[in-house]
C-alpha cells in the first residue's frame, strides 16, 4: 500500500515506492550537482504544499542546503528517486546534521531511502527529532556523532518517530545512546533495523531508552555495539516491549547484550542473546529495581562473566520459557 495521500500506483520501494505520486500534489527533484529543479533538498522543501514529494537523484548531497535540512513541519515525502541509501546520500562532513525535526511533525513527513552520513552535533549528529515525530524509513545513518547524546538519532521531548528498516552502523556518542538516545516522553517504534559497531561513553551503545520512554522494539538486531553499561540496548527508567530482536557479539562493562536499569520494566518476548561480553552480566544485567521478563527467548554462549547478573536482590528477572546454556562463566549471578 501507498503511503496515506499517495496514489495507489506504486513502485516496489517499501510503502512509498518509485512511481508513487502525491494525491494533488507535486514531484520536486533535486540533483546533487544542483542542476535539478531546485538548487538543494531545502530549497525543494521551502517550496513544497503539503502532499508534495522531494525526489533526490543519486549522488553525494553537501553544503548549504543540503545538510541540517527542515521540513518545516510540512507534510510531505523527502525520498530517494532511487531507493538506495547507499546511491543517494548526504555527506555533513562532521560539521552538521543531516535532518532537523522540530516544527511539530507527524507520520505524514516522510524520510525515505537516503544514506545520513559524517554527521557531527551536540546532540543526534544524524538526525534531530524534538516534540516531532516523522516517518523514518530506509535509511543508512553512517559515521555521525554526538558530543553529548545520540550519534545516529536523538528523540527528545514527545518526540515518537516511526524508524522502519533503517541501518544505524558506527555512530558515537560521548555520553549515552551511540546510535540511538530517546528521552523524556519519547517512544519511538523501531521496527526491522540494525545497529551495528556503535560506541557510547557510557550508556546504550546500539540505543537507550531514558526516563518516561515507552518504546515499542520489534524484529532489530544490535550486533557488536560497546558502551560502559548495556552494549545493545539499555532500558532506564523506561517501559516497553521488545519482540523478536537478536542481540550478537555486543560488548560492555555492565550487561554486554542488554541493561535494565532504574524501575525499568521490560519484557523480551522470542529474543536471543547470544555471545555478548561483560564481566558483570555477560548477556544481561540489571539494577535498582529492574525486573524485567523473558518469554520465549534464548541466552547463550555469554563471555567475561556470567549470563546474567544483577546489583542487588530489588531485581528479578523472569524466565518463561526460555533456554539459558552454554555461558562461559555460567547462567546466573543472585
Amino acid at each position: 500500500p501507498c503511503a496515506t495521500g499517495m496514489n495507489a500506483d506504486c513502485g516496489q520501494i517499501g510503502a512509498l515506492g518509485v512511481g508513487c505520486k502525491p494525491l494533488g500534489g507535486t514531484v520536486r527533484h533535486v540533483r546533487a550537482d544542483g542542476s535539478g529543479e531546485y538548487m538543494t533538498i531545502q530549497h525543494a522543501i521551502n517550496n513544497c504544499v503539503g502532499g508534495d514529494i522531494v525526489e533526490l537523484a543519486d549522488g553525494v548531497y553537501v553544503g548549504t542546503g543540503n545538510w541540517d535540512v527542515s521540513t518545516i513541519g510540512k507534510r510531505i515525502v523527502v525520498r530517494s528517486a532511487s531507493g538506495d541509501p547507499g546511491a543517494c546520500r548526504l555527506d555533513l562532513q562532521h560539521a552538521h546534521r543531516g535532518f532537523v525535526f522540530d516544527d511539530g511533525e507527524d507520520e505524514e513527513t516522510v524520510i525515505t531511502g537516503i544514506g545520513i552520513h559524517n554527521g557531527e552535533a551536540a546532540t543526534g549528529g544524524g538526525i534531530l527529532c524534538y516534540g516531532s515525530s516523522p516517518t523514518l524509513m530506509e535509511l543508512e545513518i553512517n559515521d555521525c556523532n554526538a558530543t553529548d547524546d545520540g550519534g545516529g538519532l536523538h528523540c527528545e521531548a514527545y518526540a515518537s518517530p516511526s524508524v522502519i528498516d533503517c541501518v544505524f552502523i558506527s555512530n558515537s556518542a560521548q555520553d549515552d545512546g551511540g546510535g540511538l538516545y530517546a528521552y523524556n516522553w519519547s517512544s519511538p517504534t523501531v521496527t526491522g533495523c540494525v545497529f551495528s559497531n556503535n560506541a557510547a561513553g557510557d550508556r546504550g551503545g546500539g540505543a537507550t531508552f531514558s526516563v518516561n520512554c515507552f518504546p515499542e522494539l520489534s524484529g532489530c538486531t544490535w550486533e557488536a555495539n560497546t558502551a560502559v553499561n548495556g552494549g545493545g540496548l539499555i532500558f532506564v527508567y523506561a517501559y516497553g516491549p521488545v519482540t523478536d530482536c537478536a542481540f550478537t557479539g555486543n560488548t560492555a562493562t555492565y550487561g554486554g547484550g542488554f541493561q535494565g536499569y532504574g524501575n525499568a520494566q521490560v519484557t523480551l518476548t522470542r529474543c536471543t542473546l547470544n555471545g555478548n561480553t561483560a564481566p558483570n552480566g555477560a548477556n544481561v544485567y540489571v539494577r535498582n529495581n529492574s525486573s524485567p521478563t523473558f518469554t520465549n527467548c534464548i541466552v547463550s554462549f555469554g563471555l567475561g562473566g556470567a549470563s546474567f547478573a544483577r546489583y542487588a536482590d530489588d531485581c528479578n528477572p523472569t524466565l518463561v520459557c526460555s533456554d539459558v546454556h552454554g555461558n562461559e562463566y555460567g547462567d546466573w549471578v543472585a
